[in-house]
């Protein structure tokens, strides 16, 4: 059964809206219109947009784990010969590291704009164009963006006025709108600390996102490079010996351990760049179905039938002999 990963993060009603139609193939003209593009590169409906693309990988994790998990328990009860299938468990491991490399690879291509006819929703494409409009990217212009009210002692005013009139009124439960209560505000402002690299106490309505900081995020996605490198030469392409030599590669195994660390570090930085474009925080791992373990203790086929699964394989063996030139 396919399972539809997609995510949908609406936005918050007070954030800037442009149209979508009018970027198009077109040089962003302004950081309005590259923020809402850099929002849906993130976190849009589509299935390629950034967040979709590491649920999808990290759902496939977990049902990987599960497999690890089974199979230890197996080798647990007879460490000497355990009753695992290599064919069909090295089918799984083969097939499984090449989508979780390859899944790597994509979400950290580089060399190519988030927008225009070869636009990449990329982790590295996303950062690169976010330090392209870094300058415009003021304190202000950020709460303007997000829809935020930038003085806090505004907030905290208009929500003691809020409850000081509920009070007055003698009104008995309180519910006070989230848009008057300082809290946005000042999480946006921590925030925004740490992009531009601005202790509080020097905060300033001018200040602008750190290029180091941008830089930082870089080099975490590029952690990747081997992995991407590895898709290129053996996944996506078959590279020749002359072709490796020539381009000095240095080939090395990659161990899916490795793949694991480098999608933690995707995440972390997915995870930044959510807050700070977004505003949310979202679950890498979605939630399983309530039938998400069912039949996980019938066996892939029953012994009585183990010659059906010899008449499959044998039937697909005759058709590929006819593949044969005469």
């Amino acid at each position: 059964m396919d399972i539809d990963l997609t995510i949908h993060l609406s936005a918050n009603h007070q954030e800037l809206e442009y149209s979508r139609e009018q970027m198009t193939d077109k040089k962003l003209v302004s950081i309005e219109e590259s923020w809402l593009l850099w929002k849906d590169c993130l976190g849009g409906p589509d299935k390629n947009s950034i967040i979709n693309q590491i649920m999808s990988m990290v759902w496939d994790v977990g049902i990987f784990k599960l497999i690890l998990e089974s199979r230890q328990l197996w080798i647990n009860q007879n460490p000497i010969k355990p009753k695992i299938n290599n064919t069909f468990h090295s089918f799984i491991d083969r097939n499984y590291f090449q989508a979780l490399a390859s899944s790597i690879r994509k979400i950290s291509d580089n060399g190519y704009s988030v927008s225009g006819k070869r636009g990449v929703f990329s982790l590295l494409s996303l950062i690169s164009d976010i330090k392209k409009h870094k300058n415009e990217i003021t304190r202000t212009k950020f709460f303007e963006l997000r829809g935020i009210e930038y003085d806090i002692e505004t907030l905290k005013e208009k929500e003691s006025n809020f409850i000081r009139e509920k009070i007055l009124n003698s009104t008995m439960a309180i519910s006070i709108p989230p848009e008057i209560t300082p809290e946005r505000s000042i999480d946006a402002h921590k925030l925004f600390d740490n992009f531009s690299v601005v202790n509080f106490r020097n905060r300033s309505p001018y200040d602008q996102i750190n290029t180091e900081f941008l830089e930082k995020l870089e080099n975490k996605v590029n952690s990747s490079k081997k992995i991407s490198g590895y898709v290129d030469k053996f996944i996506a392409h078959a590279s020749s010996p002359e072709s490796r030599k020539l381009d000095k590669y240095e080939s090395s195994t990659i161990l899916i351990i490795q793949c694991w660390e480098v999608q933690k570090e995707i995440c972390e930085v997915t995870d930044i760049l959510a807050s700070f474009l977004l505003g949310v925080k979202f679950m890498f791992l979605p939630l399983e179905s309530p039938n998400y373990f069912e039949h996980m203790d019938i066996p892939l086929v029953e012994s009585c039938n183990i010659n059906n699964l010899r008449s499959s394989f044998e039937k697909y063996r005759n058709e590929t002999e006819q593949w044969k030139f005469d």
